[in-house]
């Protein structure tokens, strides 16, 4: 049931541009595996998502903050003083402010080297042919493995309760709807033959 398999490393660093230093999140990706797993490429406002070695993807949040745009070179360090000289081939946006502001995407070897895991990925990320299904095949795979495997469900419990939560107050509200416009449609019936109780009785 798994239809793609992307391998990701991810860790923290700054973004530097001249005086002005931004903390960020780095994530380093497989442009031919990851672009197939996230639609990336259709929150992207300039520039392409095919990152190469010596490019970075940016938020729209924070190329306003360091004054860039696509073709402009940072400089993106890790805490342990690792550095590396990028050009912007990409800027994105998500609607969301904080991801816009903190997020940077480099190619994954860039991010390999710089956070010290040379041949490594801190997380395998998957897609599976059913979304819903996704906790079932995280035991699935958890128990072929024994890796430590997470689905989208358990990490936004939160959400899909409210999801869940939702499809149940739907219910209710059609439910409701449904009886009242019952008990109207047999009121007028019953008044109706109440009405015409005599000619139902001359009839019969």
């Amino acid at each position: 049931e798994v239809v793609v398999v992307a391998p990701v490393v991810a860790g923290a660093g700054f973004v530097l541009r001249g005086d002005a230093d931004k903390a960020v999140s780095i994530t380093g990706i497989e442009p031919a595996s990851y672009l197939r797993l996230i639609a990336l490429e259709a929150q992207m406002v300039a520039g392409t998502a095919e990152v190469g070695s010596a490019d970075i993807l940016i938020g729209t949040e924070l190329g306003k903050n360091l004054g860039v745009g696509l073709g402009d070179k940072l400089i993106l360090q890790t805490a342990g003083k690792a550095s590396a000289t990028l050009t912007v081939c990409g800027i994105f946006d998500f609607g969301n402010k904080g991801f816009n502001e903190r997020s940077v995407y480099v190619a994954l070897r860039t991010a390999q080297s710089l956070l010290n895991l040379p041949g490594g990925a801190t997380s395998v990320e998957l897609n599976v042919s059913k979304p819903f299904d996704a906790e079932i095949v995280a035991q699935s795979i958890s128990a072929q493995t024994g890796l430590d495997v997470e689905s989208w469900i358990v990490l936004n419990a939160q959400f899909f309760s409210a999801l869940q939560a939702q499809s149940m107050s739907n219910f209710i509200i059609r439910f409701f709807v449904g009886l009242t416009a019952a008990l109207g449609i047999a009121s007028v019936l019953v008044v109706s033959l109440v009405q015409k109780s005599k000619e139902i009785g001359i009839i019969r």
